[in-house]
């Protein structure tokens, strides 16, 4: 995933809000995690346990954010760290991204369709999830039904684009 970047803003304005970087974590020890963020260079980050989240549409499909020991960083996973820059670079928060498996349950077309994720990602993603192609790790287009997927859960399931 490219990382996302922020406008540049002019000399004199506050940006709103802190900036984010797509990273990717390297190492995960005693609660502590270390993240490299896509950055222009790329640099390591310490990232505490009680700073992470994700997003969980499970049960109801209403998205909810989950903290605390229910979330979990693997080596490799992906994340969003939000860092403001305004304030001696600290940290916001790192929205953690799991890669999660599951099997294409069908395809009205080749950029979107339905995963039935796997019984163990079900607390958090739920039975059925809506996906774009985006969210499949790799993917040009939609794979054919019935066959499995690793993806993550979109970035932000409140906003509905």
């Amino acid at each position: 995933a490219a990382p996302m970047h922020k406008a540049v803003v002019a000399e004199g304005k506050r940006s709103e809000g802190p900036t984010e970087y797509g990273a990717k974590c390297l190492r995960a020890s005693d609660g502590k995690y270390t993240v490299e963020l896509f950055s222009d260079p790329p640099r390591e980050l310490t990232v505490p346990h009680s700073m992470l989240w994700q997003w969980a549409v499970a049960p109801s499909l209403h998205p909810k954010r989950l903290a605390g020991e229910s979330v979990r960083m693997h080596v490799g996973d992906r994340c969003v760290v939000a860092i403001w820059e305004s304030r001696d670079s600290e940290l916001d928060g790192v929205q953690v991204l799991p890669r999660m498996t599951g099997k294409i349950s069908s395809r009205p077309s080749a950029m979107a369709g339905q995963v039935e994720p796997d019984p163990e990602y079900r607390s958090v993603a739920g039975a059925r999830l809506f996906l774009k192609v985006s969210e499949i790790a790799g993917a040009q287009q939609l794979p054919a039904v019935g066959e499995r997927v690793h993806f993550v859960l979109a970035l932000n399931p409140e906003r509905a684009d």
